[in-house]
């Protein structure tokens, strides 16, 4: 497994899912959309967790959600609740060109937090890819319905004997690592004397502030003629 430490710890947060597709209600999409970026407010109408990647309704948000449609949230045969907290989530903890960007297909992209490359054939799961779309103004896909699941612990338990991996940081996780998978981590001297020098962070107020003196370093090295890779 290459980059051992990202698909066995990093990814193994996310569930490899097997669906099969069904049409959207792309009506009802929309309406939750227009609830929540026209009616509803934060903090009067909603919670949001953005450490826990969650929004709560409360009880003035169900009041003035139900009064908009003119029916109840939760009703069994007609549930609009997951629509609404699809929409809210899309509006609240997902943002354009960091969690996801639009390819020049009109389709969303999901984004990697941890290498910030494009997830080819990955999408989010429970209404949300339909909410990001119709938040978008974009025609909204067919969703998908789980139909199978496994963890990546799972699916790689099933080889223990046949399992290894290689990676450049992997001795930070070497006790989960070995607690999950019974992995040992073996680290591999350098053929070469390290010639890296590591300096001490810096640390800036503003984000503005931090990104001009990456801008000048960058510039600095490049003119002295070094090829330069910038980390985002």
């Amino acid at each position: 497994v290459d980059e051992a430490d990202s698909i066995l710890i990093d990814e193994a947060r996310t569930p490899l899912i097997i669906s099969e597709t069904t049409e959207a209600p792309a009506a009802k999409y929309e309406v939750a959309r227009d609830l929540a970026e026209g009616v509803l407010s934060e903090g009067l109408h909603y919670d949001v967790d953005r450490k826990g990647r969650a929004v709560t309704l409360n009880e003035n948000g169900y009041a003035e959600a139900e009064g908009a449609l003119g029916r109840p949230l939760f009703d069994a045969k007609d549930p609009w609740a997951p629509f609404l907290l699809s929409a809210l989530r899309a509006k609240e903890l997902l943002e354009k060109d960091r969690d996801y960007l639009i390819d020049e297909a009109q389709q969303v992209k999901l984004v990697d937090a941890f290498s910030g490359r494009v997830l080819e054939g990955r999408r989010y799961a429970d209404g949300l890819q339909q909410a990001v779309e119709a938040k978008e103004r974009l025609p909204c896909s067919n969703q998908t319905r789980p139909s199978a699941q496994v963890t990546f612990q799972s699916l790689f338990r099933t080889v223990p004997t046949r399992l290894a991996g290689m990676t450049g940081t992997a001795a930070s996780d070497a006790k989960e690592l070995n607690d999950v998978y019974s992995l040992v981590v073996v680290p591999i001297p350098t053929a070469l004397p390290v010639a890296r020098k590591d300096y001490d962070d810096a640390v800036y107020q503003t984000i503005d502030a931090k990104n001009r003196a990456a801008a000048a370093e960058v510039a600095r090295q490049h003119k002295e003629g070094r090829p330069v890779l910038v980390g985002t």
